[in-house]
């Protein structure tokens, strides 16, 4: 007894894949994913500064010796503290861990600051 229906699994026919789409730079782009202070204001990042120096305020007398950050690194470097960036400078500063001053957007280390760090090491006060 043979069966007069074909059998419908040889016959299919396949669907041809479609065609990759041509490369359009003017198409719009899913948005990077951003970390969470990119997404902040250039105001909410300047108000989040002057908190963090609100927290730790120092007064300064202007006629203070003082160092650039940069100078305080190397001056650090050379006479005993092993291998200091001005970046670890900037981030004690900004820490709380020394005293600093802005003048004209720049950081200012006092002279005396850095040979409190030399003699004591780095201690809150």
């Amino acid at each position: 007894m043979s069966s007069s229906r074909k059998n419908t699994d040889t016959h299919r026919v396949s669907k041809a894949a479609p065609a990759p789409k041509a490369y359009n730079p003017f198409r719009r782009r899913k948005p990077k994913a951003r970390t969470k202070l990119q997404t902040l204001t250039v105001r909410q990042r300047t108000l989040r500064r002057m908190e963090r120096e609100k927290a730790n305020p120092v007064r300064l007398d202007p006629r203070e010796p003082r160092m650039k950050v940069e100078e305080a690194a190397r001056y650090l470097t050379e006479n005993g503290v092993v291998q200091v960036t001005h970046w670890t400078i900037r981030r004690w500063a900004h820490t709380g861990r020394i005293k600093y001053m802005r003048m004209g957007g720049r950081l200012l280390i006092p002279t005396a600051e850095c040979d409190r760090i030399l003699s004591n090491g780095l201690v809150l006060d």
